[in-house]
């Protein structure tokens, strides 16, 4: 996929956090009794979540440092923008909704929208768990990973503040059950190479 392919060059941080979310969402949805074909289709719209990302500087990206109010306001812009260009495809409602959405908050404190409660898509709702965790549990350039228990207990702290408190219970379950290998974990060698752009396909 030529955006994904785009954000690999872009951005490596936010690429390999794109393509493990879509395959964590996956198997999370697929627990919960997700049907294949709509999880698939699901995972397509979680691999594009940050795709607006894009059209942000790199200098914000990558900076080494807290980020001003100026340079968070230019972070804030991408979900809209990914919702203008997944527009132009077509079908907004189901591709697009993930990647516009997936900053809302439970409490109504999120952006773009401001939605609130189930106003929020049920499936975004699902999703911004699962990006906010691995966000917290994985490298980024101002800060090293913060450990699992710790991550957890986040999430559990910002159940119907942040999050649907279903969707925290939902995920917690499946953590249980499940132990996902970060992508970022594995060879170089395999995340260096092509393949790594089929992954989010391959579900």
């Amino acid at each position: 996929m030529a955006w994904l392919q785009g954000l690999h060059r872009y951005d490596p941080v936010t690429y390999f956090h794109s393509v493990r979310t879509a395959k964590y969402f996956v198997d999370f949805v697929r627990y919960i009794g997700v049907r294949r074909s709509e999880a698939k289709h699901l995972s397509l719209s979680a691999s594009l979540h940050d795709i607006g990302k894009l059209a942000v500087p790199q200098s914000i990206l990558q900076k080494n440092g807290v980020l001003s109010h100026e340079e968070y306001r230019e972070i804030q812009k991408h979900p809209e923008i990914a919702f203008s260009w997944l527009t132009l495809l077509g079908d907004p409602s189901s591709l697009a909704e993930i990647p516009h959405l997936h900053h809302e908050r439970w409490d109504g404190q999120g952006y773009p929208l401001g939605l609130m409660g189930d106003a929020i898509p049920y499936y975004v709702r699902l999703f911004s768990v699962i990006d906010v965790w691995d966000a917290m549990r994985n490298v980024r350039p101002y800060r090293e990973a913060i450990p699992e228990e710790k991550v957890l207990g986040y999430l559990r702290s910002s159940s119907e503040i942040l999050f649907d408190p279903e969707a925290v219970d939902a995920f917690l379950k499946w953590r249980r059950r499940s132990v996902p290998v970060p992508i970022a974990a594995m060879p170089r060698v395999l995340v260096d190479q092509p393949v790594a752009f089929s992954l989010v396909n391959e579900l």
